[in-house]
């Protein structure tokens, strides 16, 4: 007796019921119309391309072409003319990493908001006055903008049914809860919508009434959406629904609520299956929806399936062509270029369609190339105003209207981090961002590190000029802090500082990287002695604090170029400096003994006015893919009669730094205190395994506290005033910060030193 499995029965089901159809064609000599579908799958979708090398290899061509998910992505990439080998090079060359975040680098952000961008573990929308989670990990910025660059050649072609093979793919209305066919608009936004896995992908809103997520959720393998756009023959390529999944593959809450929401579309698929004539299952154990860096191996497995069905499927392609040679296919043309003669926003208010116009560079009746269109984005996403932003084109009568879709971040968020140090211990840090409150461009924040050495900084700027290149601002910071104190190398206790400061700020955007700018402000600095000091130091022994009090101006230029500000690899920094007190009102208040009969326990005079000077210069250069050198140049010159406070803190490393604050390998954090310092650094770092970097460092510094004799003590390379460090750890990037272990010590003794950070830091 012969047993059948279900898979074994369906396929010579499939056998027998094919030459009918076949024949039906035969008779009325009209050649038999093919219809290719591409379920979804996530990173396995990519077995797609495979496929279809051996489809043209035995010189098959579709006549219609339906995709959910990854494989919308694959088939509409397809049906605009892309050949298989063309799609293949694409995957091979997507560096996905970077594709599937929601991050660009640090250089496509303007130079005001690097230090926010990417420093929270968490961020929260506010909405009717709750922090809410966000709809989705993964907002897809580049990848929305690699879609629309890829689907260039779309433009003026509205209706899928006008593309080379005629083309249909799924999303989910959940809205409406039902599924939802995209044949016209867009491409790169529907193929967009398709893969929105839910709980990773963001979901996309589309035609303005459509709030679209992944095309699986209901209907993952579109086989009757091929036969409703006319296709005799199915040609179905499967890589959805993995019934033996191993359990250890659902240890997390994505994958879990991923895996959930995919199962009623897996269902479906058991009612899709009957009507296809040729189903290529491609093996794919030991791959996941989420394993696109092995993208060669996957479209070679998709590859090995088809061709164990070779010979069918060069019968079949005998069998059609000889009935009739299929239609001569023309891809849509390239434009490298295209004459824009209208600009618009979708859904937008007019100051921010202003907004978006002004800050993109672009300007209607120009042509504009692939390259300058993704650099206009990269401007406006630079200015963290928004969350995705992406276009279509619509042909006029002469030229198109370039439409941008922007999806604006929520006009409140509370955002939250944690760190950790070996100097400041453990420390949360809350932050609140308010955006186009009183004028679109415009943006507040409050930052609060609440530790044992607790900061808060608080600023409202907004952006003016046509380019909105010109930046204002008011400000105010504040901050605590514990600080030992060094006699001789050995720490003889602790003084406690606090330092206030508010003002205005004026900058000019020199480009997306630089700036120049001024500041003024009036700052007060407050320091206070522990006991056990004033035992090493008698004189001290009736003083209770200092205070220094003033207004003062500061100039500055800066360049930024680093590739993540919190990582680099790449890029270069410049921190120019200049600042000036005026009117400084020294206060010093002592707890004298009643036996002394002083009545006024304070003094309190004005000092003179009083420079600082800083300056910073810094660069991490490839060494090849995965090392950089990193050497920098940093020195600190300042008048010799300014208030202790304002001298510079030396050591430490470069995490959870301070005002003031400079860092050297070798030292503890603060350990030297001077008015005048310069310090050379090189470093040797190679990212041992994906977000593992390692690190070895030399560093040299010359101090000094009078600054008339600070060259000669330069020159002279007096050994009482210059140290030399070695330091050697590593730094792996982690979801809540980066975590780093670093050794150092200096090279006259040897007085190890451990830097320990995890988190972001404020």
């Amino acid at each position: 007796m012969i047993k059948f499995t279900p898979l074994a029965l369906l396929a010579f089901l499939l056998i027998i019921h094919l030459p009918y159809r076949l024949s039906g064609q035969e008779e009325s000599g009209q050649r038999p119309r093919i219809g290719y579908v591409l379920s979804g799958g996530g990173a396995k979708g990519m077995a797609h391309v495979g496929v279809l090398k051996v489809l043209e290899e035995v010189g098959l061509q579709p006549d219609y072409i339906t995709g959910t998910s990854m494989g919308s992505i694959i088939g509409g990439l397809y049906s605009i003319g892309y050949s298989a080998d063309e799609i293949s090079t694409m995957i091979k060359n997507i560096d996905w990493g970077t594709v599937l975040t929601n991050e660009i680098p640090a250089n496509q952000v303007i130079l005001p908001r690097k230090h926010e961008y990417n420093r929270y573990m968490l961020q929260m929308p506010i909405y009717g006055g709750k922090p809410q989670l966000p709809s989705g990990l993964i907002e897809g910025q580049k990848l929305s903008q690699l879609f629309s660059e890829l689907t260039w050649r779309q433009a003026g072609v509205n209706d899928f049914r006008d593309f080379p093979y005629p083309f249909v793919c799924i999303g989910t209305d959940l809205l409406k809860g039902e599924m939802v066919e995209m044949n016209s608009g867009d491409l790169s936004s529907a193929m967009r919508a398709s893969m929105a896995i839910p709980s990773v992908f963001t979901p996309v809103v589309r035609d303005s009434i459509h709030i679209l997520v992944d095309g699986g959720v209901l209907r993952n393998f579109p086989v009757q959406e091929a036969i409703d756009m006319g296709a005799d023959i199915i040609i179905g390529v499967y890589v959805g629904f993995d019934r033996e999944m191993n359990p250890d593959e659902l240890r997390t809450l994505t994958s879990v609520m991923t895996r959930t929401s995919l199962i009623s579309g897996a269902h479906d698929v058991e009612a899709q299956i009957p009507n296809v004539d040729y189903f290529i299952v491609p093996d794919l154990e030991g791959y996941s929806a989420s394993s696109f860096t092995d993208g060669v191996a996957i479209m070679e497995r998709g590859e090995a399936a088809a061709r164990l069905q070779i010979d069918r499927l060069r019968a079949l392609a005998d069998s059609v062509n000889g009935i009739q040679a299929p239609p001569e296919i023309q891809p849509l043309p390239a434009n490298d270029s295209i004459l824009i003669t209208e600009i618009v926003v979708e859904n937008s208010r007019p100051s921010m369609t202003r907004f978006i116009i002004e800050k993109s560079e672009l300007e209607s009746g120009s042509w504009i190339t692939p390259e300058e269109l993704n650099r206009g984005i990269d401007r406006l996403f630079g200015t963290l105003f928004f969350d995705r932003i992406d276009y279509g084109f619509v042909a006029l009568e002469e030229g198109s209207r370039l439409v941008f879709r922007i999806k604006e971040k929520p006009s409140s968020t509370l955002n939250v981090a944690i760190h950790y140090d070996n100097f400041y211990n453990l420390g949360l840090v809350l932050n609140y961002t308010l955006l186009n409150s009183l004028t679109d461009g415009s943006r507040g924040s409050i930052s609060l590190d609440i530790s044992g050495s607790p900061q808060l900084r608080a600023t409202y700027d907004f952006q003016l000029g046509k380019k909105r290149s010109f930046m204002t601002s008011v400000f105010f910071d504040a901050e605590r802090q514990t600080i030992p104190f060094f006699s001789n190398n050995v720490d003889i206790g602790n003084y406690h500082h606090s330092y206030q400061r508010g003002g205005m700020a004026l900058r000019q955007l020199l480009g997306t990287n630089n700036q120049v700018g001024v500041e003024f402000y009036y700052r007060s600095s407050t320091m206070k002695l522990d006991e056990n000091i004033k035992e090493v130091r008698p004189e001290l022994v009736y003083l209770d604090k200092f205070i220094y009090r003033g207004p003062e101006l500061a100039f500055k230029y800066q360049l930024n170029s680093f590739d993540n500000e919190m990582y680099p690899t790449r890029g270069g920094m410049i921190d120019l400096e200049y600042r000036q007190a005026f009117q400084t009102n020294f206060v010093s208040k002592y707890q004298w003994p009643d036996s002394l009969n002083f009545l006024d326990p304070n003094t309190s005079e004005i000092m003179d006015p009083y420079w600082r000077v800083n300056a910073h210069f810094e660069s991490f250069l490839p060494m090849g893919k995965k090392v950089s050198l990193n050497t920098a140049f940093s020195a600190g010159i300042s008048d010799n009669d300014k208030p202790f406070t304002d001298n510079y803190y030396i050591g430490g490393y470069r995490y959870n730094l301070r005002p003031n604050q400079v860092p050297f390998v070798g030292l503890n954090l603060n350990e030297t205190l001077n008015g005048n310092y310069l310090k050379e650094k090189i470093a040797l770092q190679m990212e041992v395994i994906p977000k593992l970097y390692a690190s070895v460092l030399a560093n040299i510094l010359i101090v000094s506290d009078d600054i008339t004799t600070f060259l000669d003590e330069i020159l002279s390379w007096d050994e009482q005033t210059r140290y030399f460090g070695l330091g050697a750890g590593f730094t792996y990037k982690t979801p809540i910060g980066p975590l780093s272990v670093y050794l150092g010590s200096r090279t006259d003794l040897w007085n190890p030193v451990w830097y320990l950070n995890l988190g972001f830091t404020f």
